[in-house]
């Protein structure tokens, strides 16, 4: 969904076969926890240049099979609670540049994705 004016992400309607989801260019804002809890077979998640600022705790839960989530070119900050992203075990590349994230909470996320052995973060 590319240029769009979605203005937040909530329930995605369970759809098992979907494997990849790119919403680009719209004015989301928040990620609602459980948003994407139904899509348990992605393996790619696109949220770049989505004027993001805030990331609910378990925004991503149910995404085990996760590879690649891309949140770049954002307006984040800060994000509360790094443990959201600790379930992604299968995520092999995340995409984080382009916000304004501090050092403290770009150590965070490390520290809580540091399971994934085989995990490229760009900030």
């Amino acid at each position: 969904m590319k240029i769009n004016d979605l203005k937040g992400l909530q329930n995605i309607p369970n759809i098992k076969t979907v494997q990849y989801l790119a919403f680009e260019n719209n004015q989301l804002s928040t990620i609602q926890p459980d948003a994407f809890a139904g899509l348990t077979n992605l393996k790619e998640l696109y949220l770049g240049y989505s004027k993001l600022t805030t990331i609910q705790p378990n925004a991503f839960a149910g995404l085990k099979n996760l590879e690649w989530l891309a949140l770049d070119n954002n307006q984040l900050t800060t994000i509360k609670q790094p443990k959201a992203f600790a379930g992604l075990t299968k995520l092999g590349r995340f995409e984080l540049y382009d916000n304004q994230l501090d050092k403290k909470t770009k150590d965070a996320l490390r520290k809580a994705l540091q399971a994934n052995i085989n995990l490229y973060i760009m900030f």
